[in-house]
């Protein structure tokens, strides 16, 4: 069996911990790492429990920078997931299970029932809950929060080398791919109100046994005990705890259903920050996210990933969204050559106008351009005029999208559209062609 994870850098010391509990319960197991960060940090190689680690930038997800982009920092450790689960099909072919488990996950028994569901199952969830809360309050905590949240938490899924799970796992990665954010009040919440829709979809197991994905969120429900010196949910054995929200929103919950302070929860629960600072835990904090800052060092706001997440600035025409000036400024460094491709890219479904020099339109209507593409698109030569007149016209002309291309400095024109066609700058692009 196969146990992978998904985390960045400062969250690494908790991921430790999940990999040596999983290895200390069940010593066959493999633990696999992709890390979302631009190179593997030194500091891991003092302790590294994983038998293998690989860069998401490495896993095969198409225009990665532009993808990574749009993403925070916890979005971004959620929407890489679906390709790392193809990325580790693909590689290893001998092997058969896999769990993926969030890294704040501590392992306290061995995970015999899933061996066994795998046998007649190939996808296997964990509900947030498994039955109805008993007081309004519980409901008002509990079961509300989850029709925001997702009825799965997918800090817990199973899956197996099968039909039916290698057709759940390209829907899950496209819809990842397709829109994995923090937007309720879009529907989304990462990855877990995708999963909402997979037993509809997908032949699922979901998995109700109270020793599995333990956290603050079902404790109404689970009744913490120690017997013969192995932790209990419901007198089952617990298999893991998700410590999700540790230090901040867990610990309420907590207090509030486990007021026994003599409860064996905490004494596993000290066991976990005991282990949590052992594995580097004030050294991990520290660093800093590597996709969080532009090439310059200036750190990227969430106003500056939003362009991406609609496209709304042509954003995948921008090479390399990392380089400030490309998303500050709305402009684009291009060479000739890459114009040449760029533009034949283009779909031209939508009413597109581009102006440029004489030189470059008549490169276009000669090298590039069909009849087809020709039909929604205009081409104008690059002057006050038309310049003016375009924006005047803007919605009249029901033009999509607006392409300046210049070999010389647009500074000037950015500030004249800027300070009196503000509302038509999300629809606007310009190009530098480079030599």
């Amino acid at each position: 069996m196969v146990i992978c994870t998904v985390t960045c850098a400062d969250y690494l010391y908790k991921a430790l911990v999940m990999a040596k509990t999983a290895k200390t319960h069940m010593p066959d197991v493999k633990v696999y790492l992709c890390l979302v960060e631009k190179e593997i940090p030194s500091l891991l190689n003092e302790n590294n429990l994983f038998d293998d680690i690989v860069l998401a930038k490495d896993i095969g997800i198409p225009n990665f920078e532009h993808f990574l982009f749009k993403h925070t920092i916890y979005e971004a450790c959620i929407a890489v997931k679906g390709r790392y689960f193809k990325y580790l099909l693909d590689n290893l072919i001998q092997e058969d299970n896999f769990i993926f488990l969030d890294p704040d996950i501590m392992i306290l028994d061995t995970f015999t029932e899933i061996t066994e569901i795998f046998q007649s199952n190939s996808i296997i969830l964990t509900p947030q809950i498994n039955q109805p809360m008993e007081t309004d309050e519980q409901v008002d905590d509990i079961e509300l929060p989850h029709l925001l949240y997702g009825v799965f938490n997918l800090g817990f899924l199973g899956f197996k080398r099968h039909p039916e799970a290698l057709k759940f796992i390209d829907w899950y990665t496209e819809r990842l791919e397709y829109a994995c954010y923090i937007d309720l009040s879009s529907g989304l919440f990462v990855d877990q109100k995708w999963v909402n829709l997979a037993p509809s979809f997908f032949e699922v197991y979901i998995l109700k046994h109270p020793g599995y994905n333990v956290s603050s969120w079902n404790l109404p429900e689970r009744k913490i005990g120690k017997f013969n010196g192995k932790y209990t949910s419901n007198g089952r054995n617990i298999k893991f705890y998700h410590f999700s929200g540790l230090g901040s929103f867990a610990e309420k919950r907590e207090k509030f259903y486990i007021s026994d302070r003599y409860n064996p929860f905490y004494e596993f629960k000290k066991q976990y920050i005991n282990l949590l600072n052992e594995m580097g835990k004030n050294e991990y904090e520290q660093l800093p996210w590597s996709y969080e800052y532009y090439e310059d060092g200036e750190q990227i706001t969430f106003s500056d990933r939003i362009p991406f997440r609609t496209n709304t600035t042509n954003a995948d025409l921008i090479p390399n969204p990392y380089k400030r000036n490309n998303v500050k400024s709305n402009a684009i460094d291009i060479s000739k050559e890459n114009l040449i491709n760029l533009i034949n890219d283009q779909p031209f479904t939508n009413k597109l106008v581009i102006m440029a020099d004489k030189n470059t339109i008549k490169v276009l209507k000669k090298s590039l351009l069909t009849k087809k593409q020709l039909k929604n698109l205009t081409l104008l030569p690059y002057n006050w005029n038309n310049l003016t007149s375009s924006l005047k016209n803007f919605d009249k002309h029901q033009i999509d999208t607006f392409i300046i291309l210049s070999n010389q400095d647009t500074k000037e024109v950015q500030h004249f559209i800027k300070d009196n066609y503000r509302n038509l700058l999300e629809k606007i692009s310009f190009i530098n062609i480079i030599d």
